[in-house]
């Protein structure tokens, strides 16, 4: 069962992904999450700590959804890379994401005005990019293509396909665009590592 801070945390999300940072207050997370000001203020000091705890736990949720999956078991290094595009397919469809990103939601919202929610989002897409970049990187070396495909651009590019892909869902609502782009990026790997 989850404690107070952490009910807290999940109203805070549930509310910021549906309404953004600047549309939540802290009496609507108190209310979201059923507790009195007073217990909200035991945890975190202001708005603006609640909003940079949320941001991390869920990008920590996130990284650790993707990199703890059973296909980081894998041996080959190509099969683990194609399980997290799959996995990052499966992903769209998950209840956390319905609403988009919370961290490129408040990376969109803070990031000119804000140094802090500016470096704690840099943080967040840092360590999934460097885990992303693990992960092409190997199997790049295994293609022995190691010079023709940039790792660290292709973990940026699939980061920037991903949540790019979330903010259209939400304007378009249309479901099938995340997956469908990921998919599409899943055929361009396919040519460059399978079919050379």
């Amino acid at each position: 069962m989850a404690g107070t801070r952490e009910n807290i945390l999940m109203a805070a999300e549930t509310l910021m992904q549906r309404q953004g940072y600047a549309g939540t207050s802290v009496d609507q997370i108190c209310s979201e999450a059923g507790i009195t000001k007073g217990a909200f203020f035991h945890y975190f000091p202001n708005k603006e700590a609640i909003g940079l705890a949320a941001l991390e736990e869920f990008g920590g949720r996130v990284v650790g959804a993707l990199f703890s999956a059973p296909y980081m078991d894998e041996a080959e290094p190509v099969t683990r890379l194609f399980g997290y595009v799959d996995r990052m397919i499966e992903m769209c469809d998950a209840p956390a994401l319905r609403d988009g990103c919370l961290v490129a939601m408040l990376t969109l919202e803070h990031a000119s005005g804000s140094v802090t929610f500016r470096e704690k989002s840099a943080a967040a897409f840092d360590v999934w990019a460097a885990k992303s970049k693990e992960l092409f990187e190997a199997a790049i070396e295994s293609r022995g293509m190691s010079g023709r495909l940039d790792p660290g651009n292709l973990a940026h590019l699939f980061i920037a396909v991903f949540e790019g892909s979330l903010i259209i869902r939400k304007a378009k609502e249309d479901s099938e665009i995340p997956k469908d782009n990921i998919r599409q990026l899943r055929k361009y790997l396919e040519m460059q590592l399978l079919d050379s």
